[in-house]
């Protein structure tokens, strides 16, 4: 099922015994386009700290009160948490220090379909196994959901919209579709692509690139977030741009 990474911003989030704090960011990496980390905020009870927490720790989903629950997790944990600053970049060194305090494997290994890590986790490799200098320790592969979605599209150097929303499953946390805000001369819908079909991304600028003709892109299927997305809409959507679908092997 697809659903709209956006919308889990405001999301509450407790343990089994604990509120914690509302998700104020999503946290994404570059290559796979997955949802690795949320950013948990306004922890009252700990000094408003803020932390991360990764999408497999999630143990529950209550839908109609907007709220996970880590059921693994206890309130010395999150006391002892590493703290995050969301001014600063994550880096890969960061990202270690946290699995490792929370226990999980690294995503950037191999993973089995679905991105579930394996009943019984393989022994972390230790940093310098991974990281061979300094460069690559402080590089960050994290993206912040709420500064892409302010981000412009190009579409043979024309200015085609705004990213408003990444559309992702809700298994395995993967980004299948970026929500775009058309601009006037395109009609002013919204419409998805595919990450896929991004050509290239100009981080620095805040700019996506992708090869689609923007007349083709006027006239592709209409994306209404109040409607949802079924696979036929998929189908239609791949159809029209005569891509591979990414579900069928």
């Amino acid at each position: 099922m697809l659903r709209s990474a956006y919308n889990l911003i405001g999301y509450k989030t407790e343990t089994k015994t604990q509120a914690l704090g509302k998700i104020e960011d999503l946290y994404f990496d570059e290559e796979s386009w997955t949802i690795r980390f949320l950013v948990i905020g306004s922890i009252k009870w700990f000094s408003y700290k803020k932390i991360l927490l990764s999408p497999e720790q999630i143990t529950k989903e209550v839908k109609k009160a907007k709220k996970f629950i880590f059921g693994s997790l206890n309130r010395k944990e999150i006391k002892k948490a590493p703290d995050i600053n969301t001014a600063k970049p994550v880096s890969r060194e960061k990202e270690m220090g946290l699995l490792r305090y929370y226990r999980l494997p690294t995503y950037w290994q191999a993973m089995p379909e679905g991105n579930v890590p394996p009943l019984t986790p393989p022994p972390l490799p230790h940093k310098d196994e991974l990281l061979l200098n300094k460069k690559q320790r402080n590089k960050s592969h994290l993206r912040s959901l709420k500064k892409i979605t302010k981000y412009r599209l190009k579409a043979r150097n024309t200015l085609v919209g705004t990213v408003k929303d990444l559309i992702i499953d809700e298994k395995s946390m993967k980004a299948r579709y970026l929500a775009i805000k058309t601009s006037v001369p395109l009609s002013g819908r919204s419409v998805l692509i595919a990450p896929d079909w991004i050509r290239d991304i100009s981080w620095a600028e805040s700019k996506m690139y992708t090869d689609i003709e923007p007349d083709k892109m006027e006239n592709c299927p209409t994306y209404d977030p109040r409607e949802g997305i079924n696979r036929t809409y998929e189908q239609n959507l791949y159809d029209y741009y005569g891509r591979p679908r990414y579900w069928v092997i």
